[in-house]
């Protein structure tokens, strides 16, 4: 076994570096009350002006590009269901196969 060193003038070696460097505690600060700022009422909103004759017309909702050229070939129906992947599904198809399309109406349609 090793022998233990004792250092015979203090039980504590000071080494620089070993020392903390800042060994005081700052004092707690007094509690003080939290303001809270006082945040003030919501206006109320006016209320909206009656829309003209004009700007209540429904427009049609544009048709997507992908749906668009589809339609244009398909001009024997006056609607079809098509999906984001191009796929066309008539009118009297069950709702399972057309799950993700949606009804367009043939801009492009001719009676036979």
């Amino acid at each position: 076994m090793a022998k233990k060193i004792t250092n015979t003038e203090s039980e504590a070696v000071e080494h620089p570096d070993l020392q903390p460097e800042n060994t005081e505690q700052p004092a707690p600060a007094p509690e003080q009350p939290q303001e809270i700022p006082e945040t003030p009422e919501p206006a109320p909103e006016p209320e909206p002006e009656p829309k003209k004759k004009a700007e209540t017309k429904e427009t049609t909702p544009a048709i997507p590009e992908y749906a668009d050229r589809i339609l244009k070939r398909l001009t024997s129906y006056p609607e079809l269901y098509i999906d984001p992947q191009g796929g066309t599904f008539t009118v009297d198809s069950p709702p399972a196969f057309r799950s993700t399309a949606t009804l367009h109406k043939n801009p492009y349609y001719k009676r036979p």
